[in-house]
C-alpha cells in the first residue's frame, strides 16, 4: 500500500491466469508463486543506461587519441604554385603528440586555378559571391588526376582531407634597382579587408642595394569615398588598382628570427612615399611601370593571380567518434522513451491487491494498475 500505485481489490476470485496471459502480452519478465504474481518491464532501458555510459567514455577516449594521432596545416597556394606533404611544405603545421611528421603520406597538389561565381540575378545579393572552385592536379605515386575543391567538399587523399578556407588577389610584381637588376619577382598575397577584397599586402625587398619594404592596397574595381579615400565596389578585377606606401631602413630579416610575411615592422624605418613623407601614395595599375622613390629603381604590375587558403587535416578517429557518438544518442533514446516499471498481484484471504512501481514519472502506471484490477474482478 506504500507504493506509488496501489488498489486493494475485495473478491474471493484472482483469476491469476488472466493476468499472467495478460503479462506475457505484453512482454513483461514474471515469478508466479501460488499467491502472487511479480511482473518486470523495462530492462532494455538498463541496457541503454549501461550503453550510454560506455558510450560517452568511447567519445572521450575517441577524441583523445584522435587529437594525439591528427594533425592539421596550412597552406596558401597561389595559382600556378604547387604543394608537396612533408613538414617543409606548410605554412603552418600542428600535429598531434603522437603524431610522427615523417610519416605524412607522400602526395602534391598543384593549383591550376580559382574561380569564383558572383550572383548578378538577385537584387538583394547582387555582386556577392555564391560559389567558390579550385581546380587542382594531384601526384599521388606519380599517378596525376584533376579535382576540385569547393567550401564544404574537401579533397579527399589517404591520410588527408584537403579544405578550401579562404581566396584573395596575388599581385605579381618585379622590382628592379636603379641598375635594371630584379631584385624582387613574383605574386605576393594580399589579405582581403572588406566583402569587396580591398586586400591588404607586404612586399619585403632585402637585396636591394637598400632594403626597402612596401605596405600596399589592392582594390580590385577602385572606387571614392566622399572622404576622398581609395575602396574598392566589386571583388572582381574590373578596375584594379595597387596603391602603395614605400619605407626605406632595416627589414630585420638578418637576425634569422621568424618574421610575419603579412607585417612589416616600419619602428625603424623611414617612410618616403605616402603617409606625411610629403610624397603621394604610389599607384599603379596591370601593365604599368612606376618609379620607385629616393633612386629605389622600378616596379611592374604585370598581372593579378588568385590565391587559394587550404587547410590539411588528418584524424584517424573520426569514423570512432561519429559511431560512439550515434550510440550516445541512440542509448539516450532508449533510455527516455522505455518505461522501467514492476508490478505485484498478491491474493489474500477475501482480497487481492495490485499494486506497481516505477523508476521514473510514468504516466501509464495507474492505468494498467487499473487494467489488471479489472481483469481480476473479471467473472471467469
Amino acid at each position: 500500500s506504500r507504493l506509488p500505485e496501489y488498489i486493494k481489490i475485495e473478491t474471493e476470485k484472482d483469476n491469476f491466469k488472466k493476468v499472467e496471459e495478460f503479462f506475457k502480452t505484453n512482454k513483461y519478465r514474471t515469478v508466479i508463486t501460488q499467491d502472487e504474481i511479480r511482473a518486470e518491464k523495462g530492462y532494455l532501458r538498463e541496457t541503454g543506461n549501461l550503453v550510454f555510459h560506455l558510450s560517452l567514455l568511447g567519445v572521450l577516449i575517441s577524441v583523445g587519441l584522435g587529437g594525439a594521432l591528427s594533425y592539421s596545416g596550412q597552406r596558401v597556394l597561389v595559382e600556378g604554385e604547387s604543394f608537396v606533404n612533408n613538414e617543409a611544405g606548410y605554412d603552418s603545421l600542428s600535429p598531434g603528440l603522437l603524431f610522427d611528421t615523417k610519416s605524412l603520406t607522400p602526395f602534391s597538389l598543384k593549383l591550376n586555378s580559382f574561380i569564383t561565381t558572383y550572383d548578378y540575378l538577385n537584387p538583394t545579393n547582387y555582386a556577392k559571391p555564391i560559389d567558390f572552385t579550385a581546380k587542382v592536379t594531384t601526384n599521388l605515386n606519380g599517378k596525376k588526376d584533376d579535382a576540385v575543391i569547393k567550401v564544404n567538399n574537401p579533397l579527399m587523399l589517404p591520410n588527408a582531407k584537403v579544405y578550401l578556407t579562404g581566396n584573395g588577389y596575388a599581385p605579381d610584381v618585379v622590382i628592379k634597382d636603379k641598375d635594371k637588376n630584379i631584385v624582387f619577382s613574383g605574386p605576393v598575397v594580399f589579405l582581403p579587408q572588406d566583402g569587396n577584397l580591398t586586400s591588404l599586402g607586404v612586399i619585403k625587398v632585402p637585396d636591394a642595394p637598400t632594403q626597402f619594404g612596401i605596405m600596399a592596397f589592392f582594390y580590385p574595381t577602385v572606387g571614392q569615398l566622399e572622404t576622398g579615400a581609395l575602396t574598392s565596389t566589386h571583388p572582381y578585377p574590373w578596375n584594379a588598382l595597387l596603391s602603395m606606401n614605400v619605407f626605406v631602413g632595416k627589414l630585420g630579416l638578418e637576425n634569422g628570427l621568424n618574421a610575419n610575411v603579412f607585417d612589416l615592422n616600419t619602428h625603424a624605418m623611414k617612410q618616403v612615399a605616402g603617409g606625411k613623407s610629403g610624397i603621394k601614395a604610389i599607384q599603379v595599375k596591370p601593365g604599368e611601370t612606376v618609379a620607385l622613390p629616393k633612386e629605389l629603381g622600378t616596379l611592374e604590375f604585370r598581372g593579378l593571380k588568385r590565391f587559394a587558403s587550404l587547410d590539411i587535416t588528418y584524424n584517424p578517429m573520426e569514423l570512432w567518434v561519429l559511431v560512439f557518438a550515434l550510440s550516445t544518442l541512440f542509448s539516450l533514446i532508449l533510455m527516455l522513451i522505455i518505461p522501467r516499471r514492476r508490478i505485484w498481484v498478491k491474493k489474500s484471504s477475501g482480497f487481492v491487491e495490485v499494486a506497481a512501481l516505477a523508476k521514473s514519472r510514468d504516466e501509464s502506471l495507474g492505468k494498467i494498475v487499473k487494467e489488471i484490477s479489472e481483469i481480476v474482478k473479471k467473472k471467469s
